[in-house]
């Protein structure tokens, strides 16, 4: 994948990722980012050709371009879309968002500058992300560095102004990346379908020794899943709850990724672990027990079969 000409310095698209959005929120949205970038794509996964067409109506009275996929390609197929018209646009970055992630007036700035500045100090960039949290003018995300035997955790509220954490993940909605990045390290694993897709990425952009950033100064609101429990680490903290399928995609798609030679041991401590607490969750305080229960099992019989696409509960 190589870009028709050479990327520009002052250019920077966005690209949100839609499926059977809300349009009112998708509108707000749009109007955040679009005085943040010089243009705006989006990718739309729903299936309904009448919702299309709203959408479609929308992205015409904002000077969004729109591309209708037609089904629900997932999440990794709508990045590589994005991934790819902002490269044959010559764009120097791309940001990339959800449908339910909203940037403060700033946040394109920060990203960029910290970017910028980190490739101006001889450093190969791959992207920088913002923290978020689940209303406006909150922040309790956190920014992360896989280590042996524990992974360091930064919580954004307890950082100070400016600072910028090297991190070795970023969510993908609301990552600033650098295009020359993407060209480098490849588009995203589209057989991932949504969960690790941005995992799987930055661990990629790792071992090609590309560089990525947490910015304090960059802020959004963000939903992850469909709700939350509050849970004590050391203080509250919000834990997302999902539907029960994106259970079935994080554990098949951790069981795919072990056997990638860009997976670090570091980083499979971290997910299993992870996948433990998860489990243990989504098992035991979630209002969907038995289906979340039946979805993992069936994750994890694809995970070891190395299936990939969508969901086969």
């Amino acid at each position: 994948m190589q870009p028709n000409h050479t990327p520009d310095s002052s250019r920077t698209s966005a690209a949100i990722v839609a499926y059977n959005p809300s349009l009112t929120l998708l509108r707000s949205v749009i109007d955040a980012v679009a005085p943040q970038v010089d243009a705006i794509l989006i990718v739309d996964n729903s299936e309904d050709p009448a919702l299309m067409r709203e959408t479609a109506a929308l992205c015409a009275c904002t000077g969004a371009a729109h591309e209708w996929m037609g089904v629900n390609v997932g999440i990794g197929e709508a990045h590589n879309v994005a991934i790819r018209w902002s490269i044959e646009r010559g764009d120097r970055h791309l940001l990339l968002l959800d449908q339910d992630s909203t940037p403060a007036p700033d946040m394109v700035a920060a990203l960029r500058d910290v970017l910028e500045g980190r490739r101006a100090a001889g450093q190969r960039v791959a992207a920088a992300g913002p923290c978020y949290g689940y209303e406006a003018g909150v922040v309790d995300s956190f920014f992360l560095q896989f280590r042996v035997p524990l992974p360091r955790r930064y919580y954004a509220d307890t950082l100070p102004s400016g600072t910028v954490i090297d991190t070795d993940c970023l969510i993908s909605s609301g990552t600033l990346f650098a295009t020359d990045a993407l060209t480098e390290v490849g588009e995203m694993r589209g057989d991932f379908f949504i969960d690790h897709v941005d995992t799987e990425w930055f661990l990629r952009a790792t071992a090609k020794g590309l560089h990525a950033y947490g910015v304090r100064d960059a802020v959004m609101t963000h939903a992850l899943g469909e709700g939350t429990l509050k849970l004590w680490f050391g203080h509250w903290r919000n834990y997302p709850l999902h539907v029960p399928e994106r259970y079935y995609y994080t554990f098949r798609n951790s069981l795919k990724l072990y056997r990638e030679p860009h997976a670090s041991t570091a980083w499979m401590l971290f997910d299993l672990n992870r996948l433990f607490l998860m489990f243990i969750i989504s098992v035991t305080r979630s209002p969907n027990r038995l289906a979340n229960l039946r979805n993992i099992v069936c994750g994890i019989r694809d995970g070891w079969l190395r299936r990939g696409g969508i969901c086969r509960v």
